[in-house]
């Protein structure tokens, strides 16, 4: 009786396959977003990392408390990546859950719109610099107000916005320190220059910026927290200028020997002084005539 009840479900299993019943898509996941905070003054990229994505793919940021929602435009996608550009200008601070959907469509041509995945608190809008917005409503009519919170630095034709994530950070340029960000330095030299970061807590960033003339350049910098018990790799004073590593040679006491072959220096005495030779040997004969007297 098993054999034959164990036979019946094998043989209905075989006619389920070979009925080409369609199976689920696998569902998209998202293991991680970078970056995973932005400033609400411009236009952000973020990657998104993990499976399950295609052409037909869709992303979208919406706050933990449902009110704001920004909508992404897919620049590239594969299978386990997927990037997208945000339009964070003016939107409302704080935490957002970051959403995929990917739909698809089984063997038999039935298209399934809905197959979504989120991170739950997965990416942090923060106040940036420069041109802000703050929305302001009374009664039933709502009013947009321009705000500028603008920091610069330096004077000149060409710029460099410099901005930190965290902010507060000690901006080096060519080892001469510009400012703390976020800033705008002004500077009327041109071409390319090294750039150093530094934050207490975080490891140094060191990248290079192109200045163009008559430009702005925007220069960002994601900074690393440091690992627990390190220390940063190198140390920059106060002042910008790099620690001066002093090498200390000690005098070597060893005694070489000569080499076979050669004869050890002999150091000459100087002869004496013939005038006083003569000086003497006369003194010496004076005195024998004396006694013979």
């Amino acid at each position: 009786m098993k054999r034959s009840s164990l036979s019946v479900c094998l043989f209905l299993i075989f006619l389920l396959v070979t009925a080409g019943i369609p199976l689920a898509a696998a569902s998209p996941t998202i293991s991680r977003v970078s970056p995973e905070t932005a400033p609400n003054t411009g236009d952000v990229t973020v990657t998104y990392t993990g499976s399950g994505y295609n052409e037909d793919s869709s992303v979208w940021m919406i706050t933990c408390d449902g009110k704001s929602r920004v909508s992404g435009t897919i620049i590239r996608v594969s299978p386990t990546s997927l990037t997208a550009r945000f339009s964070f200008r003016g939107q409302t601070l704080g935490k957002y859950n970051v959403w995929v959907n990917s739909p698809w469509t089984d063997s038999y041509g039935n298209y399934y719109p809905q197959d979504a995945e989120r991170i739950p608190s997965g990416f942090t809008l923060y106040q940036g610099t420069g041109t802000t917005y703050t929305t302001t409503t009374t009664g039933t009519v709502t009013a947009m107000t321009t705000v500028t919170t603008s920091v610069t630095s330096g004077e000149g034709d060409n710029s460099v916005f410099f901005e930190t994530n965290p902010g507060g950070a000690t901006v080096f340029l060519n080892g001469n320190e510009v400012g703390t960000s976020a800033f705008t330095y002004y500077t009327n030299q041109e071409g390319v220059f090294d750039v150093v970061v530094k934050k207490t807590g975080y490891e140094d960033y060191t990248a290079k910026v192109t200045i163009l003339e008559g430009k702005r350049v925007r220069f960002y910098a994601l900074l690393t927290l440091l690992a627990s018990g390190s220390t940063p790799s190198a140390t920059t004073p106060a002042n910008g200028t790099p620690g001066k590593i002093v090498t200390t040679i000690r005098k070597s006491t060893l005694k070489i020997p000569t080499p076979l072959g050669t004869d050890t220096p002999v150091t000459e005495e100087s002869p004496g002084d013939p005038a006083l030779a003569l000086g003497a040997a006369g003194i010496a004969i004076g005195l024998v005539l004396l006694r013979r007297r």
